[in-house]
């Protein structure tokens, strides 16, 4: 298979130097190529007998591959050549030595004629049709780009305050600083935070697809306690008591956005939730190999249909007004772009007994802290 995908590469390679290159030199060998094409249909059209064959016949190719070459000049200079080698070169029919009709080789060339000029045709309206969709396709670039800019640098600059925001709240909880009869209020304010730095985050990969690499702050963590954080924001679901974590000697830290591996796995931790039995667990391991780190989060649900994570990010598996699971269908769209971000990949298997493995692998040095 290897060998066959070289050798049409290579054929591709030659193809493109005598149909399409504008080298001198490709074009001198080109010219040359269709002088001794039309000799040769010459030769062989008088040996195997002259007209009684429709000598033009032999001279289509050399005429198909001007056309394409040369366009509409190269087209009509190899028909007429053509016609002149086919008819007045071969005054007698070379089997019975008649004289040729001259309405036979001038059909002859009208026809190579025709051949070369719709074939020329052809392959400009190619070409046109080619422009545009290579105009289109910068186009639809120079949008994207754009958009990627305008996306960036706006998830950035209200990603920048909120962390802050949500830093200081932090830090006003752990030191008790917040009056008893304003904690409820204090409490939403830090959930509604940290709820807009992960819609933040979350639309910057939907819609960027692949320019936030400029959002990572890496740092050094404690995996378990990543596992934790995750739990912790997950809890309503009884995330306490569902969860089973197991990790590896090996893969106790890792190194990595602590902003952004938490929404990764909260994403994955709490879809798995919501689509298990309540008695259901739900196994999350953490190993190590070579410069990655991979969370492997087993469920015994439903199942994912794969398909949705390539098409629409805003669609979800159940788009009735009855549905029974809320959301805009986000979550594991952007998990998947999420990875990517952190230098891995998410992807998804079947599990044996039913339900699904996701694993999340993302990029972490080797170097463990002291």
């Amino acid at each position: 298979m290897e060998t066959h995908a070289v050798a049409q590469t290579s054929a591709d390679r030659w193809l493109d130097r005598i149909l399409v290159s504008t080298s001198r030199w490709h074009t001198t060998v080109v010219a040359g190529g269709l002088a001794a094409g039309l000799g040769a249909a010459y030769a062989i059209t008088y040996a195997l007998g002259g007209t009684r064959a429709f000598a033009a016949t032999c001279f289509l190719i050399v005429v198909m591959v001007a056309a394409v070459r040369f366009g509409y000049i190269g087209a009509v200079l190899t028909a007429l050549a053509a016609t002149a080698l086919v008819g007045p070169l071969m005054p007698l029919d070379v089997s019975t030595g008649t004289v040729q009709q001259p309405s036979m080789w001038i059909s002859r060339g009208v026809t190579l004629l025709l051949v070369g000029v719709f074939t020329s045709a052809l392959i400009e309206r190619v070409k046109a049709g080619q422009n545009r969709e290579l105009a289109f396709a910068q186009k639809e670039r120079d949008l994207a780009i754009g958009k990627a800019a305008v996306v960036t640098t706006v998830a950035h600059e209200f990603r920048s305050p909120l962390t802050v925001i949500n830093g200081v709240a932090r830090m006003l909880e752990n030191e008790h600083a917040i009056p008893e009869e304003f904690e409820p209020l204090f409490q939403g304010l830090l959930d509604s935070t940290t709820r807009l730095i992960d819609l933040v985050s979350t639309m910057g990969a939907v819609l960027d697809g692949g320019g936030g690499a400029v959002f990572l702050r890496t740092e050094t963590l404690v995996t378990r306690e990543i596992l934790g954080a995750v739990v912790a924001r997950v809890a309503a679901r009884d995330a306490h008591s569902r969860v089973q974590i197991k990790i590896d000697s090996d893969a106790e830290f890792v190194r990595t956005d602590p902003e952004l591996v938490q929404q990764v796995l909260r994403h994955i931790v709490e879809n798995a939730l919501k689509f298990s039995r309540v008695d259901q667990p739900v196994e999350v391991s953490v190993t190590r190999s070579d410069q990655h780190v991979t969370f492997l989060v087993s469920d015994r649900g439903s199942g994912i249909d794969v398909n949705l994570l390539s098409s629409d990010p805003f669609t979800q598996g159940d788009q009735s007004i009855t549905r029974e699971q809320a959301g805009l269908g986000l979550g594991l769209f952007a998990a998947v772009r999420l990875a990517e971000m952190l230098g891995g990949s998410l992807t998804f298997d079947s599990r044996r007994g039913g339900g699904t493995i996701v694993r999340i692998r993302i990029a972490s040095p080797t170097s463990v802290p002291a």
